[in-house]
């Protein structure tokens, strides 16, 4: 599989969990093998530090720090820790976060943390509330409510009291922050479309919660702009406004660096050298809302 998606043209492989060792590590080699990058989700039969090991680029949600801290991986049993071992934080032995940040360092690995998506699939704010959020004006109602029958799923359960939730979210936070300080790149992502992120507007939640974590203006917007280059080894071909680099940015009124809402105010884009003002993707906005009103 490796080598047909390298012989097919792409350029990165997303591994998801649920591999054993055997079947990681012919991933991991054949990867290497053909000179194709590769990261995602961090299976529990392999664990954080064989991923990083073994060549991971990229850790997403950062998946596998709470795992790498916890001795007891009886603990871990997904009946047990509930969805990403959101449960098992109070068996995390935090004083381990500095070597898991030097591992990381060292392994040149990178994190796409996407905060967002779990302060809102699996924060303790009820669907309901999001449901109601105008940016679903602009999704097709099924859509939206198939993310409120997976959120209240979990609310039924019990999964997402708050008692459960806020002390995993704020882990997250402490994580992000410790793997950021200590060096580790972050590349800007929200996990859209998964539960009640819309594309394009999911990642002004994701700058929120970046801001609320700690990082400054500055440091988020590198990771939505030059970070992104930089992690496919393509510095200063975008990400960057240059001479020579792809047209592509977006123009805004009132400087982010000052106000991160600032970002919202788009008055055009450009894309690859194309120039689309604000009336021009309004209108399209205006279409995609009239398609998906509520009847």
């Amino acid at each position: 599989m490796v080598r047909d998606q390298k012989a097919a043209g792409f350029d990165h492989l997303k591994l998801h969990p649920g591999l054993d060792m055997p079947k990681f590590l012919a991933i991991a080699n054949t990867a290497k093998e053909v000179d194709i990058k590769f990261g995602g989700h961090i299976s529990l039969d392999v664990g954080l530090v064989n991923s990083l090991n073994n060549g991971y680029r990229s850790v997403e949600h950062m998946d596998g720090y709470i795992e790498a801290l916890v001795a007891d991986k009886s603990k871990l049993d997904p009946q047990v820790a509930g969805s990403f071992s959101m449960l098992a934080v109070k068996y995390a032995d935090m004083s381990k976060i500095p070597d898991l940040v030097k591992l990381s360092v060292e392994k040149k690995a990178w994190i796409a943390p996407t905060l967002t998506l779990f302060e809102r699939f699996f924060g303790y704010i009820p669907a309901d509330e999001f449901r109601l959020e105008s940016d679903m004006k602009y999704m097709p109602g099924l859509q939206v409510q198939q993310w409120v029958n997976q959120k209240k799923l979990l609310e039924n359960q019990g999964m997402l009291k708050e008692e459960n939730v806020k002390p995993y979210l704020e882990f997250r936070k402490t994580m992000l922050m410790a793997l950021h300080r200590g060096g580790v790149p972050m590349v800007m992502a929200s996990d859209s479309p998964q539960v009640f992120n819309v594309p394009g507007f999911s990642i002004h939640n994701e700058i929120s919660a970046m801001q609320d974590a700690g990082m400054t203006s500055y440091e988020i917007l590198k990771t939505g702009s030059v970070n992104v280059a930089k992690y496919f080894e393509r510095e200063g071909e975008f990400g960057v406004i240059a001479t020579g680099a792809s047209a592509d940015f977006v123009l805004v009124e009132g400087n982010p660096l000052e106000n991160l809402s600032n970002l919202r105010n788009v008055q055009g884009v450009m894309v690859r050298g194309e120039w689309i003002p604000k009336n021009v993707f309004q209108q399209e906005l205006n279409r995609i809302e009239t398609k998906n009103l509520r009847k």
